[in-house]
């Protein structure tokens, strides 16, 4: 058997970024998948930084199918909890229920599906998703921020001061 390129967490990672951009457990494994391949044609020995790679392959094919087929929809992403608590240097304390999750996520783009992942979830600061996504820093940065008041415009009453 040969030589493992990302460990089992970094597959994860992957296959959880591709949930984001898709919102479809299954489409999310048929994305990994058709990335994987890709990225094994490329011939990963000549790359630098095979994860950032990867990720863009990801991205880009979720673009190609996004494009090719315009009728991706989103189903719920089910959590063990009840009670997801996002990143709080990055989203103020705002804790919501599976449900305002759900909401929040059929309310916003693809793109701004992927900033969330990547902020909230992942915890990437804004460079390394300037890097990973080759988009701006100073553009990603707008998006934060703009996401970031939309969701506390959405969730005004949920900060984690007012549910302790």
């Amino acid at each position: 058997m040969g030589e493992k390129i990302f460990s089992e967490d970094e597959y994860n990672q992957a296959y959880r970024y591709s949930i984001s951009l898709c919102g479809d457990q299954d489409e999310a494994f048929d994305l990994l998948q058709t990335s994987f391949e890709k990225l094994l044609k490329k011939g990963v020995k000549e790359l630098d930084n095979p994860k950032q790679y990867l990720y863009r392959i990801i991205r880009n094919q979720f673009i190609d199918n996004y494009r090719k087929n315009k009728n991706w929809k989103f189903n719920e992403f089910n959590e063990e909890s009840n009670i997801i608590h996002l990143n709080s240097d990055r989203f103020d304390d705002v804790l919501a229920t599976e449900d305002e999750v759900a909401q929040l996520m059929k309310s916003i783009s693809p793109s701004e599906r992927e900033l969330l992942y990547l902020s909230a979830v992942e915890g990437y600061s804004i460079t390394e998703m300037s890097e990973l996504s080759g988009t701006p820093r100073g553009t990603l940065l707008s998006k934060l921020h703009r996401l970031k008041m939309r969701i506390k415009k959405q969730f005004p009453n949920n900060s984690a001061e007012q549910a302790g």
